[in-house]
């Protein structure tokens, strides 16, 4: 597990990565009500941005030029 996933990690439901960013959902408390978050993490600076809208979060990752699946934890060997 890396420091992304330990700092993010419990709020987040689904994620993916290349070589320079981090993507990811994600909602505050786990609950329905709670409106989805999107991030996109620079994994070379490690600032990164938050996205209410899914559309701003996808134009972002057009003009970033990121191509990652989005996939829920439990897909990954290392989630517990």
């Amino acid at each position: 597990m890396n420091t992304y996933t330990k700092s993010y990690g419990r709020e987040l439901d689904e994620f993916a990565w290349n070589d320079h960013y981090i993507v990811a959902t994600g909602r505050h408390d786990h609950s329905e009500n709670t409106p989805l978050m999107y991030y996109i993490i620079n994994k070379d600076t490690t600032e990164y941005e938050v996205y209410v809208t899914k559309e701003n979060f996808e134009n972002d990752l057009k003009r970033l030029d990121v191509h990652v699946e989005l996939k829920g934890r439990e897909y990954y060997d290392w989630y517990e």
